[in-house]
């Protein structure tokens, strides 16, 4: 199969890269006109900070397949994003127009200062500033290693995510970013054949673990489709259909109250689970003898 998804994909790139995540995250404690309440690690005690300067943060093990993230922290990042740019705020920016944010970083300069690669001249900013201006994108958000496809996607730019290795996420940025396209490359990424993929080309850990690198996922063969094709377009439509009702299951289930609820919420995630999968075997041209020995979910 020629088609890639490197093909389709702007950047597959990896979370930020801080060298100082103790002082940059923050747990939230919660927000209020235009301040976050926070509690920092690095000074241990709570500390407050102007929201604008702050983004929802997510770890590699608050991404899950096809569900909203549940944040617990924000990130610090002294940056303002144009025209797909991330410029640095400069020393007086931060002084001027975020106070409490510049105390808080001064009273972290040495830390700060110790960093490797720290330029002394711009001590609170990261060392390594690369794809800053992607974060605010709508992307598809994965877990690099996992058992099974772990994709969700972030479709408003939410989302901020540490890069730690094998711990940390990945996100794809792809060159067409509608809705109707994630919510099509989520399906295909979350299902059974994705994964099957993965298991035969990438590294393996133990307990049935995975990476989900870039250089696995870049070359991950893709079906061609043909919109302007009456059958292609219904596949495409269905499968935009499907994953689209199993981020509204997901967002109830997140939201149930009762052991019966859940229940029957997952017994029909389950059920689209299978759906999603019987669609992708036809997308890829997979005939039921072969659909056998790919494997289930874990």
């Amino acid at each position: 199969m020629p088609v890639k998804l490197g093909a389709h994909a702007d950047k597959i790139y990896q979370g930020l890269a801080t060298s100082a995540d103790n002082v940059y995250v923050l747990e939230l404690v919660e927000q209020r006109d235009g301040v976050a309440h926070v509690y920092s690690r690095v000074l241990q005690e709570e500390i407050q900070i102007e929201s604008s300067i702050v983004h929802p943060l997510i770890k590699g093990a608050e991404i899950r397949r096809y569900s909203q993230p549940r944040y617990k922290n924000v990130v610090l990042f002294p940056y303002e994003v144009t025209a797909d740019k991330a410029l640095g705020l400069s020393e007086s920016k931060l002084r001027t127009n975020y106070p409490l944010a510049f105390e808080y970083l001064c009273r972290n300069r040495v830390t700060l200062h110790e960093r490797s690669k720290a330029d002394p001249n711009s001590w609170w900013l990261y060392p390594y500033p690369k794809n800053l201006a992607l974060y605010q994108r709508p992307k598809i958000l994965s877990q690099v290693l996992s058992t099974e496809g772990n994709f969700t996607p972030d479709l408003d730019g939410r989302f901020y995510f540490l890069g730690s290795g094998t711990a940390g996420g990945n996100a794809i940025s792809l060159r067409d970013p509608s809705r109707e396209n994630t919510l099509f490359m989520v399906g295909i990424l979350n299902s059974r054949v994705t994964r099957y993929y993965i298991e035969h080309v990438a590294s393996g850990f133990r307990s049935g673990y995975f990476v989900y690198a870039k250089s696995s996922l870049m070359n991950l063969p893709l079906p061609s489709m043909d919109l302007d094709n009456p059958a292609d377009k219904a596949m495409h439509d269905e499968m935009v259909r499907l994953v689209d009702q199993m981020l509204t299951l997901h967002h109830q289930l997140a939201a149930a109250g009762t052991d019966r609820e859940k229940s029957g919420l997952q017994l029909q995630i389950a059920a689209l689970d299978r759906a999603i999968d019987a669609l992708v075997f036809r997308l890829y041209d997979i005939s039921p003898i072969e659909a056998r020995s790919i494997p289930s979910s874990p």
